[in-house]
């Protein structure tokens, strides 16, 4: 007991282990998931951003390539239409200066002098103005002049105010025909382009924008020029950077959002509340589980304990019961001998004319004669009884008229129906012709248990009527209807039990056993038929039981040449007969049949399972040929049980009927006969083997 307590403690830690361990691994799940989650939040953030940013760039891009597209009609006016005046010139810019409200200037500077000015109001004084001569501008000029490329130079200070970006086109004369070179430096078209609505048309100052932007690159050099828009710390290594492109230059946007980047979302605590929520109640499911495990598997090991023991005991108790019955049904001899010697002597007694007794020791010989013959009656009850438990009644069937054994039976109980003042109609007319097959001595029997019954609980005077019947099924019935005191309905179910008898009425005799019915019972089921009754308290009752014609071949009677030799297979052969036997009576109704057609089959099953094994265990060479014919039986059964399930009409069951009735004659009379001839000495083996089969089984305390 120790030792188990130790063992059980020692699971429970295990549980405990796996519910640790459980909660440790959701965790690390949930870890998993949230590292997942805030990538995909940091990017979707990230993306939010870029998409601010893009957004930007579009309207940046957009509005300085518009204005930079002056520049190059600019370039084009002096290079197609070299002689042009300064009013062609101030007609030309303000056509081109109509849709841009935000160009401070258009200048045309041939040989680096600014010339031409649109508008000339409030440009007067840069025209003149000499770029190479101003050392600022002189080494940026010579540059451009060299590169021969447009540049966006700024954004610059304005005098007297204002910022503007300037856009500057070195123009080159076309080459002559046959010179080598790109052609004659001509001079530059600049467009002057207002900074600050540049800004404000590309979403840069929307108050309403989630993002904080800043730009760099002044003079077009990208993430190299200095902060042109916004504030320089923005530009980290966590910002959002994208690049303005635009004809050789470039300008770089950052951005992030308004407040900075947030450091995780917002409802990742409650997402790690609900993580170790989770984790700890499936630890604790683990834990409950594993835990239920152990205790079911301790109590499934008890449960195995108590059903070997339970299923001992119950074989002990066959075996002592069988050695009872065997015991009694040997006693024969023994326990009527002297009963027949008791009797036969008092009778001597009363006839011997030599030795007259008086009137009191004539007396005291017919109250022995009474008794013993009584008792002679109760043991022969007994043995009749045990010989059908010990399987040890033989029928010997015949073809048997059934008025003839009728009237055998009324003239015999006549004079103990004269005693009381009965009366017994016998309706049974000299006509009636059934003939039946049976057993002669065993159907005179149960015909005198029902009459005597009839006599025994009637009321003085009453009546006990016998009536028989043919039915449509090929049977015969016979009834003993009595005029006595009846049977109280809470007393019908323990009528055929054995030992049971009428109350303690004082009115009712009281003589017998309470085995009559008992027998009768079983010996019209092992015959065949059934049996049952119809009572009310106080008006009487009508016993009736059933046996089949000598023509109904729809009946399986067992007997003792049906017997294969091998006892474990003789009796699931004898169950099997009264099963089927069952089926055949009409008088049983669809919940009936349903639960005779399940069990039968279900029982088939688990005899072909022990048929199986006790030829696998005796090395029965015909053994697989007996599983191919076992498994087409079983699917032959299941089809048509399923069939009874669908249409429960009598043509359903009657071929249900006939196929198990063929069947069974053929595998009983035929297949198992052959089975004996390999168990012997191998009893032990085949038996242990069942027992296991047994206690996985249902049917190891079926009876029939």
């Amino acid at each position: 007991m120790q030792a188990l307590k130790g063992g059980q403690s020692l699971k429970y830690r295990q549980a405990l282990l796996s519910g640790i361990i459980a909660t440790s691994l959701v965790l690390a799940v949930v870890g998993y998931i949230d590292q997942d989650q805030e990538a995909a939040f940091h990017h979707q953030r990230q993306m939010e951003v870029i998409d601010k940013l893009g957004t930007v760039r579009a309207g940046l891009e957009t509005g300085l390539n518009s204005h930079l597209s002056l520049v190059h009609s600019l370039a084009a006016l002096a290079k197609f239409q070299q002689h042009f005046s300064a009013q062609d010139f101030q007609v030309f810019a303000e056509d081109l200066a109509q849709e841009h409200s935000d160009i401070r200037s258009l200048q045309l500077a041939p040989k680096a002098v600014v010339s031409y000015v649109y508008p000339v109001k409030g440009n007067e004084a840069i025209i003149g103005y000499d770029l190479l001569a101003d050392p600022e501008q002189r080494e940026v000029v010579r540059q451009i002049i060299r590169d021969r490329k447009l540049i966006v130079l700024g954004p610059v200070e304005l005098n007297p105010s204002g910022v503007a970006l300037i856009a500057r086109h070195p123009i080159y004369m076309a080459a002559k025909k046959g010179a080598s070179g790109g052609g004659e430096f001509w001079g530059f078209a600049t467009v002057f382009i207002d900074f600050q609505p540049l800004v404000e048309a590309s979403g840069l100052l929307n108050a309403s924008s989630e993002v904080q932007f800043a730009l760099r690159g002044k003079n077009g050099l990208g993430a190299k020029g200095e902060v042109i828009f916004g504030n320089a710390s923005l530009f980290t290594d966590t910002s959002m950077l994208l690049n303005v492109s635009f004809p050789n230059g470039s300008w770089q946007l950052a951005g992030i959002p308004k407040g900075g980047w947030v450091s995780s979302r917002p409802e990742r605590g409650l997402f790690w509340v609900g993580g170790f929520f989770i984790a700890l109640c499936v630890g604790a499911l683990i834990y409950s589980l594993m835990r239920r495990t152990a205790e079911l598997r301790k109590e499934a090991s008890q449960h195995e304990m108590t059903t070997e023991a339970l299923h001992r005991a119950k074989i002990e108790a066959e075996t002592a019961n069988l050695s009872k019955s065997e015991f009694l049904a040997s006693m024969s001899h023994e326990l009527r001998t002297p009963l027949n010697a008791i009797l036969g002597f008092s009778q001597m007694l009363q006839l011997a004319p030599l030795s007259k007794l008086s009137d009191a020791q004539n007396g005291y010989v017919e109250s022995i004669i009474n008794g013993g013959t009584h008792l002679l009656k109760l043991v022969n009850e007994i043995l009749d009884l045990a010989k059908i438990e010990a399987n040890q009644m033989p029928l010997n069937l015949e073809d048997v008229t059934a008025r003839d054994v009728i009237e055998e039976c009324v003239a015999l109980t006549k004079p103990l129906a004269d005693v009381r003042g009965l009366k017994i109609v016998n309706n049974i007319s000299s006509e009636f012709p059934a003939v039946l097959r049976t057993d002669r001595h065993h159907f005179k029997q149960v015909v005198l248990n029902l009459l005597a019954n009839a006599i025994k609980y009637n009321t003085d005077d009453g009546t006990v009527s016998l009536n028989g019947v043919e039915t449509i099924d090929g049977f015969v019935t016979v009834s003993v209807v009595d005029t006595g005191v009846g049977i109280a309905a809470e007393d019908y179910d323990n009528v055929f039990e054995i030992f049971h008898r009428l109350g303690a009425d004082p009115m009712i005799a009281q003589e017998g056993t309470g085995i009559g019915l008992t027998v009768s019972k079983q010996l019209v089921e092992r015959m065949g038929g059934e049996i049952g009754f119809e009572s009310e308290k106080g008006i009487g009752s009508r016993f009736w039981f059933k046996l089949p014609l000598a023509t109904n071949l729809n009946v399986l009677i067992w007997t003792d040449d049906l017997r294969i030799g091998v006892e474990a297979l003789d009796k699931d052969h004898q169950l099997l007969f009264s099963l089927m036997n069952k089926l055949t009576h009409r008088s049983a109704n669809d919940m009936d049949v349903d639960k005779i057609i399940d069990t039968l089959v279900n029982y088939t099953v688990y005899h072909f399972q022990r048929e199986e094994m006790v030829m696998e265990v005796c090395e029965h060479p015909g053994l697989e040929v007996h599983r191919r014919l076992h498994k087409d039986l079983n699917a032959k059964l299941r089809t048509l049980s399923e069939a009874w399930a669908v249409d429960r009409s009598p043509l359903t069951l009657d071929s249900l009927r006939t196929f198990l009735g063929h069947w069974l004659s053929r595998h009983v009379g035929g297949a198992d006969t052959q089975i004996a001839d390999y168990t012997q000495g191998k009893d032990r083996l085949f038996n242990k083997s069942l027992e296991k089969l047994d206690l996985a089984s249902g049917f190891n305390n079926l009876k029939f």
